[in-house]
């Protein structure tokens, strides 16, 4: 399939390519004819429509260029995505493409290069597939991420699989995923929030400050002999998650007082 994507991207580069091949002569004609046939459409459409050729030949001219770029942009984008590629290179690839383009129309009879045509329609055509296929891309992963969590949960609602691997096969990867993307973490900010006001004002004087992890890890090995089997995290993996910054896990417990937790 990849192949067939990349011969689609190098035909349609040709057919761009060629159209630059043509005199100016040549190029007039063909978006003259076009440009005449929108007018007549559009004046029968809307017959009290006072609709100047010129301009609206300049409009067909650059909204063609708009359009080939972006059916361009998007073949290379997917091409590149099939071979294991960033969507980024396919979208270099057709704005080299588009560069060739006007360095062709310099040696072409009544042509001359545009750096306009590259910077503000060549490059909008090619923005504006790199947003769809964006856009197309995180609704097929949302969609596949339903799917998989509807299943998860059906398997664990059928009791197949306990709470605890669902939690891990649905947020553990993603997690350790976005972790190596985040910052390391050197303190910890703890808030005990209970009923009692004078309890309040007493943990907010003790734990005002920042505690430094590194002086958590003297107290992991007695917490691991502590684990519950209903819980669906271990000390090992909360442990793994507060190391980074920006983390924010709150504890309710079961006589109504909460604990708030941030790194930083």
């Amino acid at each position: 399939m990849k192949y067939v994507s990349l011969s689609v991207s190098v035909a349609l580069t040709i057919l761009v390519w060629s159209f630059s091949f043509q005199t100016g002569e040549t190029s007039a004609a063909l978006s003259s004819d076009v440009t005449i046939s929108v007018y007549q459409f559009l004046e029968s459409v809307f017959p009290r429509l006072d609709i100047d050729l010129d301009q609206l030949h300049v409009v067909i001219r650059k909204t063609a260029h708009v359009t080939e770029y972006m059916i361009l942009a998007f073949a290379w984008i997917i091409t590149a995505i099939k071979f294991g590629l960033h969507r980024f290179t396919g979208t270099l690839a057709a704005l080299g493409v588009a560069f060739i383009d006007e360095g062709i129309q310099m040696f072409t009879e009544g042509r001359g290069p545009s750096f306009i045509d590259v910077f503000v329609f060549d490059l909008s055509g090619i923005l504006i597939a790199f947003g769809l296929v964006l856009l197309f891309t995180k609704i097929q992963k949302r969609r596949r991420m339903m799917r998989m969590t509807s299943n998860i949960l059906t398997r664990v609602n059928q009791q197949k699989i306990k709470p605890a691997k669902a939690y891990k096969t649905l947020y553990e990867k993603r997690s350790v995923k976005k972790m190596k993307k985040m910052k390391r973490a050197h303190f910890i900010k703890i808030k005990i929030v209970t009923d009692d006001k004078t309890a309040n004002r007493f943990l907010g004087f003790f734990l005002w400050m920042p505690i430094p992890i590194c002086f958590l890890s003297v107290f992991k090995r007695s917490m691991r002999k502590k684990e519950l089997e209903d819980v669906p995290i271990s000390v090992d993996e909360m442990f793994d998650m507060i190391r980074y910054k920006g983390i924010k896990i709150d504890v309710k417990s079961t006589d109504g007082s909460i604990v708030k937790i941030k790194t930083i």
